[in-house]
């Protein structure tokens, strides 16, 4: 399926209301496969099939189907509109908040005209002003809904408008269509409000980078022109244009965007920079190693754009209530307007038409399900943005909802549990007069141009203890095995237990110590001259410093733990036990990690997995929820997993489950609470208490009160 993509630019999209509109009326629209809504921009990223739609036909069928303004934004109109053979040109056909606004300043003028004598007929005549304003932007609403069959809040509100205005009651209409639209721009406002945080990601970056020539001179460019292998200068007090690494110079960078870290990170050669950080006192080079697009920043928004268009299981059970709640009302209210005056009637009583007819009205206003719709997305982007503020992408609002019930949560141990970087442990010298730093040297001098994992480890020990490195000659490497060569004119061998073994260089003693140090966690590296054995080198991953700790909230929040590695059994046994992790399964291929998580799910229904390389995306793929940390992650396993741990700490996990577990609980709340205060206010318009202002004045009350209570979750910070 040839898969196209584009942006649709719509009028007055700016809240969940409009959103669930054209999700339903573009329901099984052929060709169509995805949309993704910015709300916040009033723009619709469709994802269709070109041979069997385009954007310009998805535009008709928005404004057709749901009564929007709707074209193709950019470039891709002229050709959307050469394939729809229409050549009319988009534009905005009217403010929806220009209407707002003037309904709300006709009815206060009309209602203070009102409260002089003698006016009366001025002040019907701007109520009249007022509820033609609303119905302007209301109406074509409501008549969208009403060709596809749908009795929605727009439908709703023309009707209590309508009957408001049949009873002689001109204030009440207006007061209504006035509260409507409060209602509407504070749904708006806080779509709005809860993108903030990942807008302000993208302006963080800054407009120009001073790049540095290849004869050294400095150029002022837009970041956009920077490619990979390109360097930039960066003085104090600057941004990083670009994702790279420092080359030159010493330095500190906040980072507090990327990784939710509020203390500044000391830099060097060799270490990361992120676009949008802020450097500290110190001029730096930083070499660029992704182009702008690819920064981390853009894939923050990014992934967080996508994810705000997948709705979470919670959200489209909201939305579905309330699309059988809306008429399910609007039938009660004509049994309120009906059965009591007919049942009177019966009974030789007079009917009081005008007086259930009113109450009948009152209980529509009240039915408008504008604090329930809203309760939901609102809560879901907030958690979203919070989460992305911290250094933690989600790909999906689902996730929001499953990570505060994950049962378990799997790791892999190498670059997860621990830091993916061997370093020296314990070094042992069994050779009389050479003392263990010698040792270290001479087997730095032969792992000096090397590009092993361990001999670059025991390089960098090395320079770290300040020794001298003497250089190595006659240089070869033993695949699989070791390296060997000439060192201060003495044959040196290192490398694995087994390649002394084959040379012959294995003493008896030495064999018995070596082995007992291999019972130990980690790789040991033997060492031999030319006339026997010289002693060996134990290196180990490093555990991440906060490994322990995140490990050991996860058990508070009775999330169990378990560690899959390709690793032997010792060693990870040993990881495990220091960690405090309860489960361990070794010695695992891929395929067999992607198994186990496979039945995990099974026996525990919702199970995580966090891993950082290619080979854990099979098992990420089978995770109910996928995790990756995000700086050392392959292309692969970040495309794999639901959660990208941008700022690569294990801290994000419980942080994660108790911002889930607060949304879910939110958005409950905002649910009960809406719909226990309609059905109060329903009691009371039933019985002839509510009139049509206070009704909409308890909505719009309600769907302020709910939308406080969904952004404050963009500032929940959980320990």
């Amino acid at each position: 399926m040839p898969e196209s993509e584009g942006w649709l630019q719509v009028q007055g999209l700016d809240c969940p209301t409009e959103e669930s509109r054209i999700r339903h009326g573009l329901d099984q629209w052929p060709g169509l496969v995805r949309m993704d809504f910015d709300l916040s921009g009033g723009r619709i990223r469709v994802t269709f099939d070109s041979n069997q739609t385009s954007l310009g036909l998805l535009a008709q069928a928005i404004e057709s189907r749901c009564g929007y303004g709707c074209g193709v934004e950019g470039a891709q109109a002229e050709q959307s509109q050469t394939t729809t053979g229409q050549e009319k040109p988009w534009k905005w056909p009217g403010n929806r908040i220009g209407f707002i606004l003037l309904a709300g300043v006709s009815e206060l003028v009309g209602l203070v005209v009102w409260w002089a004598d003698g006016l009366d007929d001025v002040a019907e005549g701007l109520f009249l002003v007022s509820m033609a304003c609303s119905l302007l932007w209301i109406g074509p609403r409501a008549w969208g809904g009403l060709r596809r069959g749908r009795v929605d809040i727009f439908v709703l509100v023309v009707m209590a408008l309508t009957g408001a205005a049949v009873l002689g009651q001109w204030d009440e209409a207006a007061t209504v269509g006035v509260l409507f639209g409060v209602s509407e721009l504070l749904e708006a406002y806080a779509s709005r409000r809860a993108r903030v945080s990942i807008q302000a990601l993208v302006d963080l970056q800054p407009d120009q980078a001073e790049m540095v020539g290849e004869d050294g001179q400095i150029l002022v460019v837009d970041p956009g022109v920077i490619r990979v292998g390109d360097r930039v200068r960066i003085r104090p007090g600057q941004k990083i244009p670009i994702d790279g690494r420092v080359v030159e110079g010493l330095s500190h960078l906040d980072q507090q965007i990327i990784t939710g870290e509020s203390v500044p990170k000391a830099v060097g050669p060799g270490d990361e920079a992120f676009a949008g950080t802020l450097n500290g006192e110190g001029v730096i080079v930083v070499e660029a190693t992704r182009i702008l697009n690819e920064s981390v920043i853009k894939r923050i928004a990014k992934k967080v754009e996508e994810a705000r268009g997948q709705r979470a299981p919670i959200e489209r059970m909201v939305d579905q209530f309330a699309r059988r709640y809306t008429p399910m009302v609007v039938m009660v209210a004509g049994l309120v307007m009906m059965m009591p005056p007919v049942w009177r009637i019966l009974h030789d009583q007079p009917g009081n038409w005008h007086e259930w007819l009113f109450r009948g009205l009152v209980l529509l206003v009240i039915a408008c399900p504008c604090a329930l719709v809203i309760s939901t997305p609102v809560a879901i982007v907030s958690a979203l943005a919070n989460a992305a503020r911290h250094g933690v992408l989600i790909r999906e609002g689902r996730v929001i909802e499953q990570f505060g019930k994950l049962e378990m949560i799997a790791f892999d141990k190498t670059g997860t549990l621990t830091l993916g970087r061997p370093h020296v442990v314990e070094v042992r010298s069994v050779s009389s007069g050479l003392s263990e730093m010698d040792l270290v040297s001479m087997a730095a001098a032969l792992g000096n141009d090397g590009s092993h994992v361990v001999s670059r480890a025991i390089v960098n020990y090395a320079h770290t203890m300040a020794l001298k490195i003497p250089l190595a000659d006659q240089v070869r490497e033993v695949p699989g095995l070791g390296t060997a060569g000439l060192v201060s004119n003495e044959w040196i061998r290192m490398g694995s237990h087994r390649f002394l073994d084959q040379e012959g260089m294995c003493e008896p003693q030495f064999h018995d110590e070596l082995l007992r140090a291999e019972t130990g966690v980690g790789t040991s590296v033997a060492v031999a001259g030319r006339n026997g054995p010289l002693g060996w080198i134990r290196l180990a991953d490093q555990e991440r410093l906060e490994a322990a700790g995140a490990l050991k909230k996860l058990k508070l929040l009775s999330v169990k733990t378990l560690m899959l590695t390709g690793d032997n059994e010792s060693t990870a046994r040993s990881v495990a036990a220091s960690l405090g992790i309860e489960q361990v399964r070794a010695e695992l291929m891929p395929e067999e990690k992607a198994l186990i998580l496979s039945e995990l799910v099974r026996e525990y229904g919702l199970v995580g997995m966090v891993g950082d390389g290619v080979n854990d995306a099979p098992a990420l793929a089978a995770a109910s929820v996928g995790i990756s940390m995000g700086s050392i992650a392959s292309a692969v396993t970040s495309q794999t997993a639901d959660v990208v741990l941008m700022n690569d700490n294990l801290n994000s996990l419980p942080r994660l489950i108790r911002l889930s577990r607060k949304t879910v609980s939110v958005i409950r709340a905002n649910v009960i609470f809406a719909l226990g205060s309609k059905l109060i206010v329903m009691i009371l318009a039933a019985i002839g208490i509510a009139h049509f202002w206070l009704a909409m004045m308890a909505d719009v009350g309600v769907s302020l009160i709910v939308v406080v209570n969904a952004l404050r979750l963009l500032r929940y910070d959980p320990k």
